[in-house]
Parts: C-alpha cells; sequence; structure tokens
C-alpha cells in the first residue's frame, strides 16, 4: 500500500500511523463459531503468501496510515491482507464511507476509508466474503476498530448505546439470512450428502429470538436491547452449530457437483475396478481415490464410513481439516472435521 502525503496540506491537522483491524465477529462465524476472524491478520490454514499457518483470530498493529482533517473527519488506509479469508465487496455503514480500494482480481487487497465521526467501532452493513477454502461467498457484516491515539486530537465519546443498537440490527440481519437460507429436514434423509439442514424446531426458535431483538429494537429500551442481543447471539450460535450433512445417496444440490459414488466424478481407483465406477451393490471398489476439490468434508466422512471395501482418499491440498482413511469398516488415521457446516453447500473452490 503506497500512500503520497502531499506536504504542508492545510486540511490535515495529524497524520501518522495507527491499528485498524477489519474483522467478522465470532457470533457470524460458521467455520469457527464463536472466534473472531481478522482479514487484516493474514495467518491462514496453508501459510499462504508467506504468513503463519494458523486462524486470522488475533488483530494486528500499526498496520495503517491515519489523516485527521481540521473539520473532523478522518481517513484510514490499510491492506486486506488474508489471501485465503477474503473480501469482495463492503458497505453500509453510517459513519464510514468507503473512498478508494484496490483489488486483485476479485479479492480486495486495500482500503481507503473515510470516517465521518470517531466512533469505538464501526459496522458494515453489506458486505461479501469469499473464504476460498470453502469455495462460497459469505453475506455477514463486518466490524473496524482503529486505535485512535491521544497525539491525533481525535476523541471517542462514549457510543456504546449507539453501537448496541447498531449490532443488534446487524444480528438481526444476519439471523433472518440464516433462517432464510436454511434446508430443513427432519432426520436428513431427504437431503444429499454433500448439503446441510438443520430441524424446523431450530429454524423456529432462530426466528423467535429475532422477533424478539425486533421488538426490543422498535422500544429502544437499553436493557432490552441487550438482553435481546446476548440472547440472538447465543440462538445464532446454537443455529449454526445445528447443522448436519444429508444422507441421501447421489445427493447434491445448490450448485454442488454429485460425487457420492455412483460413476467417475469420484476420482480414478487405484488397485479398483471399473476406473473407480461403484459396484454392482452400490458400494465403490476396492482402491484409492482422488476426492475433487470441490467435495465437503463432512461428505467424505459420510460416504467412508458406508464402505465396507478397503477405501483410501487422496484429499487435496486445500482440504487442510480433513485426513482420513477407511480400510474394512475401521478407521485409520482419523482427523475429522468437528464442524460440518463449514464447508459449505457449495463445496470447495480451487
Amino acid at each position: 500500500m503506497n500512500w503520497e502525503i502531499l506536504p504542508g496540506d492545510p486540511t490535515i491537522t495529524w497524520q501518522g500511523t495507527v491499528s485498524a483491524n477489519l474483522f467478522v465477529d465470532g457470533k457470524y462465524n460458521t467455520v469457527i463459531p464463536g472466534a473472531t476472524a481478522y482479514m487484516t491478520n493474514g495467518t491462514n490454514p496453508n501459510g499462504e503468501g508467506g504468513y503463519d499457518k494458523g486462524t486470522p483470530t488475533k488483530p494486528v498493529s500499526d498496520n495503517a496510515k491515519l489523516k485527521v482533517y481540521s473539520d473532523g473527519t478522518m481517513e484510514v488506509a490499510f491492506d486486506v491482507v488474508n489471501p485465503v479469508f477474503t473480501l469482495r465487496s463492503i458497505a453500509g455503514c453510517d459513519y464510514a464511507e468507503i473512498v478508494d480500494s484496490q483489488s486483485n482480481e476479485s479479492r480486495i487487497t486495500s482500503l481507503t476509508i473515510k470516517l465521518a465521526k470517531a466512533k469505538s467501532e464501526y459496522t458494515f452493513m453489506d458486505c461479501t466474503q469469499y473464504p476460498t477454502i470453502l469455495g462460497a461467498e459469505w453475506h455477514v457484516p463486518m466490524g473496524l476498530k482503529v486505535d485512535f491515539p491521544e497525539s491525533s486530537g481525535v476523541k471517542v465519546d462514549d457510543d456504546s448505546a449507539e453501537n448496541a443498537v447498531t449490532n443488534l440490527k446487524a444480528l438481526v440481519k444476519a439471523a433472518e439470512d440464516a433462517a432464510n437460507s436454511a434446508t430443513v429436514s427432519s432426520d436428513g434423509s431427504d437431503v444429499g450428502m454433500m448439503d446441510t439442514w438443520t430441524t424446523q424446531t431450530h429454524v423456529d426458535s432462530l426466528r423467535a429470538k429475532i422477533a424478539k431483538a425486533k421488538a426490543a429494537l422498535e422500544s429502544g429500551g437499553q436493557s432490552a436491547i441487550a438482553d435481546a442481543s446476548s440472547e440472538l447471539a447465543d440462538e445464532l450460535f446454537s443455529f449454526n452449530k445445528s447443522f448436519a450433512n444429508g444422507t441421501k445417496q447421489n445427493g447434491g444440490s445448490n450448485g454442488s457437483q454429485n460425487n457420492s459414488g455412483s460413476n467417475e466424478s469420484n476420482g480414478s481407483a487405484n488397485g479398483g475396478s471399473n476406473g473407480g465406477i461403484a459396484t454392482t451393490d452400490g458400494h465403490l471398489a476396492a482402491g484409492t481415490y482422488t476426492v475433487s476439490g470441490n467435495v465437503v468434508a463432512a461428505q467424505v466422512a459420510n460416504r467412508l464410513a458406508a464402505e465396507p471395501a478397503p477405501v483410501q482418499w487422496r484429499l487435496p491440498a486445500q482440504l487442510a481439516c480433513v485426513e482420513q482413511r477407511h480400510a474394512g469398516g475401521g478407521w485409520l488415521g482419523a482427523r475429522v472435521c468437528a464442524h460440518p457446516r463449514h464447508h459449505s453447500r457449495q463445496g470447495y473452490g480451487g
């Protein structure tokens, strides 16, 4: 990120390096429920881009440039560095406006944001994220925190009540999107193995908390807003954890490629028969199969569990959270991702 500072600009009262962190709050995180993820932190599961391997769950320091103007507005610029948890669009904040951005193909790599008011946190309602490991878009609110140094002369007034309202509105939006997009089933038998489902009970419970949150926003009472926010966040967390993969054979929708074991899309078999085509009894031939990059982790687990023959699966590097082998009905060296819904219904992307 190169930012030219014009010497002697009369509108600038202060300029310097600060800390600014762009993040998805943990309550919206379906990959690691409850964990806040920072796009300004480059840490990622595969160590791409030369960053540390891991998860971007820590804020960073001294990564941004801040200008303070004589009219009370500010401008902050920073890089959006994470190469795996990527950003495609960001908007919808009352006190912050995107005035410049740089992109690498469809990924935003840097942002310059005009701040109309100093706040402890800025919330962007309309965002599109793209976790490359999942290969599917997210649409959840994002937060921005800027540390204003005392030397800048910027003072952040107590905005906790205002932030509580903004955050509850964002939470309601995310919860409604989650409820509206959910596939409902009683037991998953009518849902493809590459799709996820939850029960109507979970959907109804989430909608009840949404209704309570909307009522709290209408009343404007701080106590009611705080209670509704806490309850809805907990309910959304439980809702996201309630999803499981379907069990319907040869299933797969919402753009997912069907990899349930009925044809050559399952990859080639080494030591198997008919190029990896399922045998007449509906099971895969013994052998080693290469899993295509858009097969979800939980589907692999479900498929292997149904196979009586010795079967091994080779996984692409991007499927780092799954490492499984199956032989003769038993597990060898199994390491299974614990959260099936981490992997979108659209499956993984390359």
